[in-house]
């Protein structure tokens, strides 16, 4: 696992991934984890899969309205698949209440429309980010005793 849990920012418009990182930059927990970009759904669908495949803990906020592979296509292709702790939130530009449903339906933690509230912003997802961070932690301590178990064991011969 790195060093730092990684969120993972995924977006086609690099104005919306450049404000989101800023509102990330400010959470009280930002020196707690490290914020990678993805430009648009196929490349963040590739970065999860790597995620996976290492059992790295990651955390996704993913735009909805991309071409190619949507935010809504990305979350039916991931859903449930991941080992480590893993999160997901989409973010939309207005209320669609059946997207949130099947979003919610897929395995999402949140869907929430970006306004230009950034603290708001802060406020929802501070509270998540704790217990994410939370769940980083338990599996790099359950990953350390599991390692220290592993380690040969050495003793001590006396000598005459």
């Amino acid at each position: 696992m790195a060093s730092k849990p990684t969120v993972l920012v995924v977006d086609d418009h690099p104005g919306t991934r450049s404000l989101v990182v800023l509102v990330l930059s400010d959470l009280p927990q930002a020196e707690r984890f490290r914020i990678e970009e993805a430009r648009g759904g196929a490349a963040g669908l590739a970065r999860i899969e790597r995620s996976f495949r290492d059992g790295e803990p990651l955390f996704v906020l993913c735009g909805h309205e991309m071409p190619a592979v949507s935010g809504l296509d990305l979350l039916a292709r991931v859903a449930r698949r991941s080992t480590a702790p893993f999160r997901f939130v989409l973010m939309v530009f207005e209320a669609m209440p059946d997207l949130e449903r099947r979003a919610l339906e897929l395995g999402a933690d949140d869907v929430f429309v970006r306004t230009f509230d950034l603290p708001a912003w802060q406020e929802r997802l501070g509270g998540r980010f704790e217990r994410w961070l939370a769940a980083c932690a338990r599996l790099s301590a359950d990953a350390a005793a599991v390692e220290t178990k592993k380690a040969p064991r050495t003793t001590a011969r006396a000598t005459r």
